[in-house]
């Protein structure tokens, strides 16, 4: 037999309650759940290096080379425009991560970065070419891909005092003495390096 949950404890799919809300939704410290179905990604680019995705679920969209011709030698890096400009949405940033055919089949890899929402110039991408042998790069090929992701903007303050979490009961077979050491009761007389030393 089931356990009876308190009223207060009992999720609305198993009640009869009428819903008030619907996903997509926004709540306050249970997720955050927004519909970016009528967003648009507003960018500024000639229209044969228009960012695109490689499906309809893929993350990320795929970044051009504007360069006619580019040589990445073997073991070199290279600095590339992809003429585009992007107008991020309010509270997001763009994140450049690699392609993986890219990396798996040539062995470049993209130098990860960020593109934050003010930013209003042209958005490069370094490669580095770590295989053996040269590697092409035409234009309109891909190169990179972005990702559009939310962040926080946080106030910082300084703390004046260190606020510990009660201790644990500790790895298994630790020391008194280096228990004390790791909870910040003993930390100057415990070598960090002599990990050989027990008593």
């Amino acid at each position: 037999m089931l356990p009876t949950l308190p009223p207060h404890l009992v999720p609305d799919c198993l009640t009869d309650a009428p819903r008030h809300h619907q996903l997509p939704f926004e709540t306050k410290g249970l997720g955050q759940f927004a519909d970016y179905s009528p967003w648009t990604l507003r960018v500024s680019c000639p229209p044969e290096l228009t960012p695109t995705r490689s499906s309809s679920n893929s993350a990320g969209y795929n970044l051009r080379s504007s360069a006619k011709i580019i040589i990445i030698p073997a073991q070199g890096s290279v600095l590339l425009n992809t003429c585009c400009k992007v107008d991020f949405p309010t509270g997001h940033y763009g994140k450049i991560e690699g392609l993986s055919e890219l990396a798996h089949r040539h062995d470049i890899i993209t130098f990860s970065g960020v593109i934050d929402e003010d930013y209003c110039g042209d958005i490069h991408v370094k490669l580095f070419n770590m295989g053996a042998t040269p590697y092409v790069i035409k234009a309109g090929d891909s190169i990179a891909q972005i990702v559009v992701q939310r962040y926080t903007n946080l106030n910082i303050q300084r703390k004046t005092t260190s606020v510990r979490s009660p201790p644990g009961f500790g790895p298994i077979g630790e020391t008194a003495r280096e228990r004390r050491w790791r909870v910040g009761e003993d930390c100057l007389d415990l070598p960090l390096l002599d990990y050989n030393s027990r008593i």
